[in-house]
């Protein structure tokens, strides 16, 4: 029975990461003047805005999970345009949910090395240990993230950090005190230090994250294009392009998947 049991629980928890790494349609809706703005079916106003939708722009994984080895990407209201982002706003970062989850671009090999959810044990030499969440991506080699936000550390955040050469750095805020994480990444594996910023604690700490498995299928790089007399947004993948007016970014914001 036991054994029974057991087995039900796994398909199950296989069949949740199936779900999770699904891929879906990522609508495009008519253009209103500088504004561009996608929709994907998760979302609570997609049944008002159905009727507004022009195309089907690509494919990604749309899902509440961070994901292992997979960017966010965040959709900003700014002044009279929409942006697509990597990381959300500073100081939005806990506040932020992303609209869909990517690949990174292929020159940026770290960003699967690094992005996705992990589970932390931060070891204080009293004897008594925290059990952090992070919620953690990274563009270039700058970290962006947060506490997980069904867990009592909800209200700290995650300041910002490097990773560079599998070496992370990385600040935390809560009220008015920091600590400062320093480590080393192996395979879904980070392990290092923890102080306070006024040395009056420190300790190690460790955290793991779940393999990465990625979505199958040919992807295909999406960029950002710019409207210098403006400065509106359009994003296109990679085989699609704007007017003489428009100038496409040099380096590709992530990498989808096509429509058919």
């Amino acid at each position: 029975m036991r054994q029974a049991c057991s087995l039900v629980l796994v398909v199950m928890a296989l069949a949740a990461c199936a779900k999770a790494a699904s891929l879906q349609p990522i609508f495009e809706l008519k253009s209103d003047g500088a504004q561009q703005r996608f929709i994907t079916r998760d979302q609570f106003e997609f049944d008002k805005l159905q009727r507004q939708i022009e195309r089907t722009a690509f494919r990604a994984v749309c899902t509440n999970a961070w994901l292992p080895g997979m960017v966010p990407i965040f959709g900003v209201e700014r002044t009279n345009r929409f942006e697509l982002r990597r990381r959300p706003l500073r100081g939005q970062e806990s506040f932020s949910t992303p609209l869909f989850f990517a690949l990174p671009p292929e020159e940026e090999p770290d960003a699967v090395k690094l992005a996705g959810q992990w589970e932390g044990i931060a070891h204080r030499y009293g004897g008594t240990k925290d059990f952090p969440v992070w919620e953690l991506t990274l563009e270039g080699d700058q970290i962006a993230g947060r506490f997980d936000q069904n867990t009592e550390y909800r209200y700290a955040f995650v300041s910002g950090g490097t990773f560079r050469s599998n070496h992370v750095e990385l600040r935390v805020d809560y009220m008015n005190e920091s600590w400062f994480l320093s480590g080393d990444w192996t395979t879904d594996a980070l392990k290092g230090t923890w102080r306070r910023a006024d040395d009056s604690e420190n300790g190690p700490w460790e955290a793991t994250r779940k393999p990465t498995v990625l979505p199958p299928g040919k992807t295909v790089a999406l960029y950002e294009w710019r409207r210098t007399s403006d400065d509106a947004r359009r994003y296109r993948v990679e085989h699609e392009t704007m007017g003489a007016e428009w100038q496409r970014g040099a380096r590709p914001l992530c990498r989808v998947w096509p429509h058919q």
